[in-house]
Parts: structure tokens; C-alpha cells; sequence
């Protein structure tokens, strides 16, 4: 989404994603962790700083919805591009920015280097109050149906999922029955569960996994 504004008060940055509740505690964690600052701009009484989203922590990049890769983005971090396979921004040949470092630790470097790690963003309200419309996902994509058919889909846990319905991708959270069904549900209570008995469930269904996800955040 298009954003505006790169720098922030501390009393901007309070509580959201995961920063310290108080102004004063943001101004503390800033000050041990050396983010990039600036006087503020706008004339307040006895001086502010203003902090610029590159030195933010990565979660809190993402909540204020900078997560497009850039040379500013950059910067300061390590990060692994990943390609966004919404088909709004397919076109647009954006890569979204994610630290290599939780990449690493949760075992996902070997998913980058088959290309099969996307970001996705949520298209639909299905999945609310877990996933938002918009929220941006992190996905382990699986490739190889064609070749192993519903093998590919053996093994898989009850969890969150990138499955596709009447041609359109969305995330859905997939429960599995012992007889080889599944449950397709929304935790949005507004919209009612779906079963596919195993002769109905095709290769096309499941397409992902959801590894990570974020509330995102408009900014006037």
C-alpha cells in the first residue's frame, strides 16, 4: 500500500507491535538499539526526536505497513527478498522484504532456495479475527502435485493454508479427518465450514502453507 509518512514520534510507536507501552520506554529502547533519528519537525515544546521506519523492528515495519523491499528498507538489515504471488501485484515485479535471520531459525532457508517461500496478501474477510483482509501472509508454496498427486497433501496437520476455491487462492484453516476429508473452515463465524469427502478434493485445492503472518495498518 502506498505510505506517506517514514518518520515517527515515539508516542506514535507506542504499543503498537510488540513496543514498550510508554513514549518514554520506546525513547529508551530507540536510544539502546541506535535508530536512525532526526529532530522533529513539528515544533514541540523542549524537542523530540523523530525515528525512521529502517531502524524499526521488523515486526513493526510490517504493522505499519512498510514491507515492500528497498534500498532505504535496507539498509541496516538482512534481509531475503521473497516474491508476492497476489495477482494484484504480479505485474508489478515488487519483492517483499524478510529478515534472513527468523528465516533461519525457523528452518526455511532450504523452502528460499527451491524458490517456494511467497508472501501473499489476505484477500477476503474470511479468516477475521486471525487473518485480515490485507493482513500480509507468509507462505511455503508446495510444488510438486503433478508429479506426487494427493500424495503431497498426506501428512498435513490441521492448520492454516493456502487452498484455492472456484479458481480464486485465499487461506483457509483445513481440519483432517481420519477417513482422508477435510474440513474447510473460516474462523470469520459469519461464513459456514465446507467438507470435501476424499473423492472431491483434487490436487488443485491445497496450494500452501502458512508459515508467518502480520496485521497491516493504513495510514492517512
Amino acid at each position: 500500500m502506498p505510505i506517506n509518512k517514514e518518520w515517527f514520534l515515539a508516542k506514535d510507536l507506542a504499543g503498537i507491535a510488540g513496543l514498550p507501552q510508554l513514549a518514554t520506554n520506546v525513547t529508551r529502547k530507540a536510544k539502546i538499539e541506535n535508530w536512525k533519528k532526526r529532530k522533529s519537525s513539528k515544533g514541540i515544546q523542549g524537542g523530540a526526536f523523530e525515528y525512521h521506519y529502517s531502524s524499526l523492528p521488523f515486526k513493526t515495519q510490517i504493522f505499519l505497513g512498510f514491507s515492500i523491499a528497498d534500498d532505504t528498507a535496507t539498509q541496516d538489515r538482512n534481509f531475503t527478498y521473497i516474491e508476492c504471488i497476489s495477482p494484484e501485484q504480479q505485474t508489478s515485479a515488487k519483492n517483499y522484504a524478510f529478515r534472513t535471520d527468523w528465516i533461519e531459525k525457523n528452518r526455511l532457508t532450504i523452502v528460499v532456495q527451491n524458490d517456494r517461500l511467497k508472501m501473499f496478501k489476505m484477500p477476503d474477510d474470511g479468516m477475521e479475527k486471525t487473518i485480515y483482509n490485507g493482513d500480509i501472509v507468509l507462505l511455503s508454496i508446495f510444488q510438486y502435485q503433478s508429479v506426487y498427486g494427493l500424495k503431497c497433501i498426506e501428512g498435513l496437520k490441521d492448520g492454516l493454508y493456502l487452498v484455492n476455491i472456484n479458481s480464486q487462492q485465499t487461506i483457509r484453516r483445513l481440519q483432517f479427518d481420519v477417513q482422508g476429508g477435510i474440513f474447510i473452515n473460516c474462523d470469520n463465524l459469519l461464513y459456514n465450514s465446507l467438507y470435501l469427502a476424499p473423492e472431491k478434493i483434487t490436487t488443485e485445492l491445497i496450494q500452501g502453507k502458512v508459515e508467518w503472518y502480520a496485521h497491516t495498518m493504513k495510514w492517512e
